[in-house]
């Protein structure tokens, strides 16, 4: 399950667990990237890129540059994907790099300093809303990407996940 944690720096206990990632470009400098399907989705979707090897990839502009080059962002889903035991301090990620871990990522953690934006609808792919999720955020477990959004834009802690669905359902679009 991916874990969300949201809150104040200066305020939450999570930036002093051991297994925090708080300098997202130190860390990846150590990783090594291998190669996998879910890698080469991250370099594509999030850096329109395509992989090479474990040193360099193909940018949108069909020049060769090292890893180190790819966008802070991309590091923090790339990381998400290879370090599952690990919270990444997502704080400088983009809302596309948080939608595409949230979409793609069933392990791992991110934290960052606020949620107050949605998940974004309108996207080229519009499977993000039907394909099943696995979050947990403030102690609450998604499955639907739908309820999340919901719960994003007016958290009400007392509701589960399927009050949430019941009370915004009528709102969203069947497929």
């Amino acid at each position: 399950m991916l874990h969300i944690y949201v809150g104040d720096y200066d305020e939450t206990d999570i930036v002093k667990q051991e297994n925090f990632v708080y300098d997202v470009e130190a860390a990846f400098a150590k990783l090594k990237l291998k190669g996998t399907d879910l890698e080469r989705k991250a370099l594509k979707e999030l850096e329109q890129a395509q992989w090479l090897d474990g040193l360099s990839f193909l940018d949108r502009f069909g020049y060769k540059l090292y890893n180190r080059y790819i966008s802070t962002g991309c590091k923090t889903a790339l990381l998400v994907i290879n370090c599952p035991d690990c919270i990444v301090n997502a704080v400088e990620a983009g809302f596309e790099v948080r939608d595409f871990i949230i979409k793609y990522c069933k392990e791992g953690a991110i934290y960052l300093s606020s949620m107050d934006v949605t998940i974004n609808r309108y996207q080229a792919d519009d499977s993000i809303f039907s394909d099943p999720i696995a979050v947990e955020m403030d102690g609450k477990h998604f499955t639907d990407i739908r309820v999340l959004n919901s719960y994003i834009a007016e958290p009400m802690p007392e509701l589960t996940e399927e009050e949430y669905y019941t009370q915004y359902s009528d709102m969203w679009e069947e497929k």
